[in-house]
């Protein structure tokens, strides 16, 4: 903020418009991890994302920003983040998932991203940093 600058405060109806597209990226995230399995594709994913996402009256803030073609961003393993969802893309056992979501509700956007450790849909479980390292190496 520049000097003299008046910083902008938000009502609590708009407060309120945040926190429900937070609640939806929230939901969608938790709503891909309980559905998240080896096999899928990372665009079977984006689907299942971008159907709660308008279900809720939403829109996908991804979907179309810059060109970008996807509602969700998915990297596995070593990627870091901002992988375009691909049904050429599956999941297999051991692999690490970083899932990014976004939604626009009236305005508002949320945003947040989540892990999914491979014990979350394989029977390998990680414990520790170290064990995850053990389970994807770094090339």
């Amino acid at each position: 903020m520049s000097k003299g600058e008046i910083p902008i405060r938000k009502d609590a109806f708009e407060l309120d418009l945040m926190r429900r597209a937070g609640k939806i990226v929230g939901e969608g995230l938790a709503l891909l991890r309980s559905r998240v399995r080896a096999g899928m594709t990372t665009l079977d994913l984006d689907a299942i994302f971008e159907k709660h996402v308008r279900d809720a009256g939403a829109v996908p803030t991804f979907k179309g920003y810059r060109g970008f073609p996807a509602s969700l961003c998915v990297s596995i393993n070593e990627e870091i983040v901002h992988g375009i969802p691909s049904a050429s893309r599956v999941l297999k056992d051991g692999d690490l998932l970083k899932l990014d979501a976004g939604a626009t509700y009236k305005g508002y956007v949320g945003d947040s991203a989540v892990t999914v450790a491979p014990d979350a849909f394989s029977s390998r479980r990680v414990e520790s940093p170290s064990d995850a390292q053990r389970v994807c190496p770094m090339p």
